[in-house]
């Protein structure tokens, strides 16, 4: 199962540049992305913890639900932003598959923030290592979905359009999902699959960035932020190479 949502998941990656922006089958091809991430998560995390992986997977899906609803109403914690109508199904406006992104990508920034602290390293290094790295996600995601048109930021900001105000969001709210995790799912070692999870998703939107999506610098800003984290995960835990 973990393989063939692997394989799913890198086709779709992979045929996202080619798809004419705002078609039925870009669109499609998002949701397959974020659903076969949050699969290769929640399988990996239920093979190292079992059934605790589906109250980790239910809580974090939950939150990041909620703090989407609260962000995109009041502008709190990430600013003022909109969603459009191209991400469906939407719930109270909110496009569930954002929900479920927030997951699919939480267990492997944490689990980055395993390989380069160590398990042994205190748990406020470990929880601001994996809040950084999560965030550092942001980096592409946001750009990318503004460009795609899934949402939009009316004020506009200093990040490619992306106001400051979003990452320290990001910040924030990832440092929750972090302490859920820690609370939830203690580390056990660094769990492979989900640290070449989150350098392949550095990789992919890197080069997406750079020769498909007209933005380079945004590339270059992703893989000094998010792709380093990677690295330097691979680097300090060999086994995971």
């Amino acid at each position: 199962m973990k393989r063939l949502a692997v394989a799913l998941t890198a086709i779709a990656m992979v045929a996202t540049p080619l798809a004419e922006i705002g078609s039925t089958v870009r669109v499609t091809l998002a949701h397959l992305v974020v659903g076969g991430l949050f699969v290769i998560t929640f399988l990996s995390a239920r093979s190292a913890w079992g059934r605790k992986a589906f109250i980790a997977c239910a809580v974090i899906v939950g939150i990041g639900f909620v703090v989407e609803v609260i962000g995109s109403r009041t502008g709190f914690p990430f600013g003022e932003y909109d969603y459009t109508s191209r991400l469906v199904p939407q719930v109270v406006g909110v496009p569930l598959v954002v929900a479920f992104a927030w997951c699919a990508m939480a267990l492997p920034a944490r689990e980055v923030a395993v390989a380069i602290c160590g398990v042994t390293a205190p748990r406020i290094v470990r929880l601001a290592v994996g809040a950084v790295a999560l965030t550092a996600w942001d980096v592409f995601l946001d750009p990318h979905m503004v460009m795609e048109g899934y949402w939009v930021w009316p004020d506009g900001g200093q990040f490619f359009g992306i106001p400051l105000t979003n990452y320290l969001g990001w910040l924030g709210v990832s440092a929750v999902l972090m302490v859920v995790l820690e609370m939830l799912l203690p580390p056990q070692g660094v769990q492979r699959t989900p640290v070449v999870q989150y350098v392949a998703v550095a990789a992919m939107e890197t080069i997406g960035f750079v020769f498909f999506f007209g933005e380079p610098l945004v590339g270059v800003w992703g893989a000094v932020t998010m792709g380093a984290l990677g690295v330097i995960a691979v680097r300090r835990c060999p086994r995971v190479a």
